[in-house]
């Protein structure tokens, strides 16, 4: 009963602190170039990032949404007609959209059972056995490519089923530190892996802010080879922090032999599940397919026009059309999904990603702020403290704010300094910067990704995720300003 009633004053405690921010912040006196509007949103910015990491619900985003309504953020439109249009921006956006389909697709990948065949395939692969490290490592080197080519969405959807299911084979459950590990390792070599590949997503925005500020064209092969070798690098690093660091007892998971899994009782894969894994292959192809082949063969043109969204979209209905003898459905993705879509993930994605982008609008003056202040710390400085400065603010700008808009900010911030650092290679310092921005790992507002890692509760909590996450932050800025600059140089000198 006392530690129910400690629980109980902390959560009211945190609450109020958050509404305080959401409320009260809006009466401090604007700063800088940050208008009253941007006072407003940055207090209900932090109240819910502050109430994301320590009150569980969904009504904190719900009242954070009403709030920007009301603040004078939505130009031309007042009270109700305003809130309904931050709602509709929210929820209407593709990838609010494409995560509601995600989920609800690869819902069935757990409710079919297919899980346990693709943990097995995992487990009983040789190189892995009695080697809990290298099996991390090839979910970090796949979710990396999986969402280069296909996503984040994808990988994210993907794995983090299957690594649950091999955590099973070993009773590592929630709190377990191999177990928040593998589920954060997942998100980490995802986050990395969205920059991969130059000409698709947020990184061909970023890419293009840096060659029109430069008026240079940078080259597609160099920057997916920089990209590819810094991914292995911080994966390296990754492995390195959970084996010192994080220190996970992996006893179980050594002590498995490929002998004693190939020897269970397991049946073949039935009709549902082989459909399944057809749609997780068709998914990856239907995404790869118009990234390397040409639009002109019939079908590829067709697969770029409907992207992400209408693969997802035709695999469901294929999905949910087939039928057993009995006229039932043969994969019943309205019951999987029941059981595992997840509304935490839906609204904190929704307000998140709008959020995010309020603070770097230009009605709130917070993007100039940060600019001119940025600016002044950088202006004078020695080179080596320069080239630190960008990486530092590159990093931890992002983890609240939109990580495209960042990288567009230091192309252009950059492409500024040519007079005052000419000994300094500032085409390879922002396509350093350009993929630091990725590195959005600390709070659910850093992306609509991470937010969804914050939101799932029910794998991880704040302080599982800042165990691994705060070390990794703090390694990458070192990476990528020790290794990350100097690599770019010789690669685009």
């Amino acid at each position: 009963m006392k530690t129910h009633n400690i629980k109980s004053v902390r959560y009211w405690i945190n609450v109020a602190i958050g509404l305080a921010f959401m409320f009260f912040f809006q009466f401090i006196p604007p700063f800088g170039s940050v208008t009253e509007v941007g006072m407003r949103v940055f207090g209900i910015f932090i109240g819910m990032v502050y109430m994301w990491a320590t009150v569980d619900g969904i009504w904190p985003e719900l009242v954070g949404m009403v709030l920007i309504g009301l603040s004078g953020y939505v130009q031309d439109l007042t009270g109700y007609n305003a809130v309904k249009a931050v709602f509709v921006g929210a929820f209407g956006s593709e990838t609010v959209i494409v995560v509601v389909l995600c989920m609800f697709l690869f819902s069935a990948i757990e409710g079919v059972g297919l899980t346990k065949y693709i943990a097995r395939f995992f487990i009983t692969r040789k190189i892995m056995e009695g080697r809990p490290y290298v099996l991390l490592a090839v979910f970090l080197i796949g979710s990396y490519f999986i969402s280069g080519t296909c996503g984040a969405l994808v990988s994210l959807f993907m794995l983090w089923p299957i690594a649950i299911e091999i955590c099973k084979k070993c009773n590592y459950g929630k709190g377990n530190k191999f177990f928040y590990s593998i589920i954060c390792g997942v998100y980490f070599a995802a986050t990395i892996g969205q920059p991969m590949v130059p000409f698709k997503g947020a990184i061909l925005a970023v890419l293009s802010s840096l060659n029109n500020a430069f008026e240079i064209q940078i080259n597609g092969a160099l920057y997916l080879l920089f990209n590819v070798i810094m991914a292995l690098i911080m994966f390296a690093v990754y492995l390195l922090i959970v084996r010192f660091i994080i220190r996970p007892d992996v006893e179980a998971l050594k002590a498995i032999k490929i002998k004693d899994i190939v020897n269970e009782e397991i049946e073949k894969m039935n009709l549902s599940q082989k459909i399944v894994l057809f749609a997780m292959v068709a998914t990856i192809i239907g995404v790869m397919a118009p990234m390397i082949l040409p639009t002109t063969i019939p079908g590829i043109g067709f697969l770029d026009t409907i992207g992400l969204l209408g693969v997802d979209c035709f695999l469901i209905a294929i999905a949910m059309m087939i039928r057993t003898k009995e006229n039932k459905p043969l994969i019943n993705l309205k019951e999987y999904a029941k059981k595992s879509f997840s509304w935490d993930i839906f609204f904190q994605v929704a307000a998140a990603l709008y959020i995010a982008t309020a603070i770097t609008s230009d009605v709130t003056g917070i993007k100039t702020f940060v600019v001119e202040t940025i600016t002044s710390l950088l202006i004078g400085k020695p080179v080596i403290i320069f080239i630190a400065l960008i990486v530092i603010c590159a990093v931890l700008i992002t983890q609240v704010a939109n990580n495209m808009a960042m990288g567009i900010i230091f192309a252009s911030l950059l492409s500024g300094f040519t007079a005052d650092y000419p000994t300094v290679n500032l085409i390879a310092l922002a396509v350093t910067a350009g993929m630091a921005v990725f590195m959005a790992l600390l709070t659910p507002a850093a992306s609509p990704y991470c937010s969804m890692l914050h939101a799932r509760k029910d794998l991880v909590d704040t302080r599982d995720i800042m165990k691994v996450f705060l070390p990794a932050t703090v390694a990458g800025i070192l990476v990528y300003i020790c290794l990350g600059y100097p690599l770019a140089s010789l690669i685009f000198g």
